[in-house]
């Protein structure tokens, strides 16, 4: 299974142990998903984990670090902007051409997915 995750998939799956979104990202890992992201979400996760979470830089480029073990870095080479409502989730967007049947996480769907 090919997977994108966002900005805030990734803050509610590596900053609440038990929350849905770490149970999804522990069930993905074990059954060996690609899941992908792009530097520009990882540079917006950053700024998240700084101003709302209050980490020093070298505890955020662990967490990133950590992340990275499980995710791919992928950079599409299009910009697309397909989502008024909000423009960030334009990042997402952008995977459509480069991950085939992937399922976007966001935290709005978490919660109808039955752990």
């Amino acid at each position: 299974m090919k997977i994108t995750t966002d900005t805030n998939f990734l803050v509610s799956a590596t900053q609440w142990d038990n929350s849905s979104a770490n149970k999804i990202l522990v069930k993905l890992i074990n059954i060996d998903s690609e899941i992908f992201t792009t530097q520009e979400i990882l540079d917006e996760f950053r700024k998240v984990l700084k101003k709302y979470f209050n980490y020093e830089l070298e505890e955020i480029e662990n967490i990133i670090q950590k992340v990275l073990t499980f995710l791919t870095l992928v950079e599409p080479d299009e910009k697309l902007e397909v989502v008024k409502e909000d423009i960030d989730d334009n990042k997402i967007k952008k995977f459509f051409r480069f991950v085939r049947n992937f399922w976007m996480l966001k935290i709005k769907i978490l919660m109808t997915i039955k752990l």
